[in-house]
């Protein structure tokens, strides 16, 4: 690994440990593995950024029911004559970290969407941050989250971008392209017992694997290799997603390539509210599919 990229992720990992610019906000102690109560149906106004962030330009003013007015009403059938029971589970994008309103990130703004008018679906949020494949899988023995699965009748998923800090950390010392070549098998057979498990507990219901972006790219876009570990991870989704008919792979990296700070919160990683609305009408494209 050449010394630019070496220097690039060393001065990441300082800021994460700091807690200055967080990641992923990654878990310190792995043993931490309590389930809190689901945010559930918050439905708190999904506010603009705060006034630290970066002012929009005139183009993208609005809400994102007003952005995406069209698709809006053909998703609100997918939800119409029926209660629907959505399970989000993951790390910090599930739990919303970044959302000013703290009503849930891209959750919370699904939920605000489809429950407009009327309510006509539930949303349960075990979003945890800092949550790894292997975390994510002792999480979901938990009878609490376990119950909401086996009643869900959609699930949302985001991991991953944890598993790649955890390599970072890890090998500090001696950082290689090759380390993060060489756990991709283990993380692969992790996300393929994680929706193996979820299938078992429920085979009705729709899973949808939300995939990460770089939050490195507005930064260092000279640094391909930065770009390719997230590639290489979001690829291992799209395959272990295509095994089943009831999996699904949604990308978000498209949306926040060169996005600049327009949709990043103040630690310059996590989405603001404007990323997290984009993140929620794009799950809404495919949950509409």
């Amino acid at each position: 690994m050449n010394k630019k990229l070496l220097f690039v992720i060393i001065l990441g990992l300082i800021l994460v440990i700091g807690g200055i610019n967080q990641l992923f906000v990654v878990q310190q102690d792995d043993t931490d593995n309590d389930i809190k109560e689901p945010n559930t149906n918050q439905h708190a106004p999904h506010k603009k950024q705060n006034k630290q962030q970066k002012p929009k330009k005139k183009a993208k003013e609005g809400t994102v029911k007003e952005r995406v007015d069209s698709f809006f009403k053909r998703s609100k059938d997918v939800f119409a004559n029926k209660d629907t029971h959505v399970v989000a589970i993951g790390d910090s994008l599930t739990q919303g970290v970044g959302d000013t309103t703290n009503s849930g990130g891209y959750v919370g703004v699904l939920d605000e969407i489809v429950n407009d008018d009327q309510k006509t679906a539930t949303f349960d949020n075990f979003g945890h941050a800092g949550d790894r494949t292997d975390q994510l899988l002792k999480r979901m023995k938990d009878p609490r989250v376990q119950t909401s699965l086996k009643r869900a009748d959609i699930v949302l998923i985001t991991v991953g971008a944890n598993d790649i800090m955890k390599i970072l950390r890890d090998n500090i010392t001696d950082l290689n392209y090759k380390n993060f070549k060489k756990e991709q098998p283990a993380y692969e057979e992790r996300l393929t017992t994680i929706f193996d498990n979820l299938s078992n507990l429920n085979d009705s219901a729709e899973i949808y694997l939300v995939g990460f972006y770089n939050p490195f790219e507005q930064y260092f876009a000279d640094v391909p290799e930065l770009d390719q570990i997230v590639e290489d991870w979001n690829s291992i989704g799209e395959k272990v997603t295509s095994t089943e008919d009831q999996f699904h792979y949604i990308p978000t990296k498209d949306l926040f390539d060169k996005a600049e700070k327009d949709l990043f919160y103040e630690d310059n990683f996590h989405p603001n509210n404007d990323g997290y609305e984009k993140m929620a009408e794009r799950v809404l494209n495919y949950i509409d599919k």
